[in-house]
């Protein structure tokens, strides 16, 4: 986590996927009819790969969920994927480009490997049994269906200029964002810039528990255990003593008062 552990004691903590915006679909594919979609989770990038349910034409095209195949990115494996989609797209001499993981292989190819023509992303899982990488999924990058428009006129007098590698470009947006994003710099400068907000937000706490005298851990009164700090109200208070607090008995004059001093 950005803020770091809390008293060093181990808890659960629930970790959400973050689902990427940057998605990419080629169900016309004539090698594999798959999407090609990123997700966030536990510091790491999921890159899945996932085939659509029907190739039939005039039906529905939806992914097949259950036959996904995911590999998981660390930023420094993540860095040596973007670097591998920039090698490939400048033409650094190899038909393809892979990134080892302890699950297999995730790369980039023009094909040549699998008897195709084209550029792909290619995934091989390694088999456990086996030890031998297995060529299981590939999204066929689209490079077809995305051009500039030049000296317009009309839908039939313009120039159209072809932006083959738009897919490759934005993976490689997305994973220096995600590399960035790992550093926490910016996390600890939000942090950072926000100290004093939370201790007047936690003084204002202390100020409504003495009052009350809420007792927040089992068998401890807050206004008895919690330090005294230099200029909060606390340090200029009597103690009150540790008592079962019940909304509905506090006078409403005294809970807005209460409820001012968050303001």
């Amino acid at each position: 986590m950005s803020l770091g552990s809390t008293q060093n004691k181990p808890r659960e903590v629930y970790q959400p996927e973050v689902y990427s915006n940057y998605k990419f679909y080629n169900s016309k594919s004539s090698v594999d009819k798959t999407g090609l979609t990123f997700t966030f989770w536990k510091g790491l990038l999921k890159v899945t790969i996932t085939p659509f349910k029907s190739t039939v034409q005039g039906e529905k095209n939806e992914l097949d969920k259950d036959m996904a195949l995911s590999i998981y990115l660390t930023p420094h494996k993540a860095m040596l994927f973007a670097e591998a989609l920039k090698q490939f797209k400048a033409d650094g001499g190899c038909y393809e480009y892979n990134v080892r993981t302890n699950k297999g292989l995730l790369g980039i190819t023009n094909g040549k490997n699998i008897g195709e023509n084209g550029v792909f992303i290619l995934l091989r899982i390694l088999d456990e049994n086996t030890c031998f990488l297995i060529p299981s999924a590939a999204y066929d990058i689209d490079s077809s269906n995305y051009e500039l428009v030049g000296n317009y006129n009309s839908d039939t007098d313009y120039k159209a200029i072809p932006m083959p590698t738009v897919e490759i470009d934005m993976i490689v947006t997305l994973i220096d964002e995600y590399i960035k994003a790992s550093a926490n710099a910016t996390a600890a400068s939000v942090v950072q810039n926000l100290v004093y907000d939370f201790d007047k937000i936690n003084n204002n706490f202390i100020k409504i528990a003495e009052n009350l005298g809420v007792e927040l851990f089992k068998g401890k009164s807050f206004s008895k255990d919690i330090p005294k700090r230099e200029n909060s109200f606390s340090s200029n208070s009597n103690q009150s003593s540790s008592k079962d607090f019940n909304i509905e008995k506090v006078d409403a004059d005294e809970l807005e008062s209460m409820l001012d001093l968050l303001s």
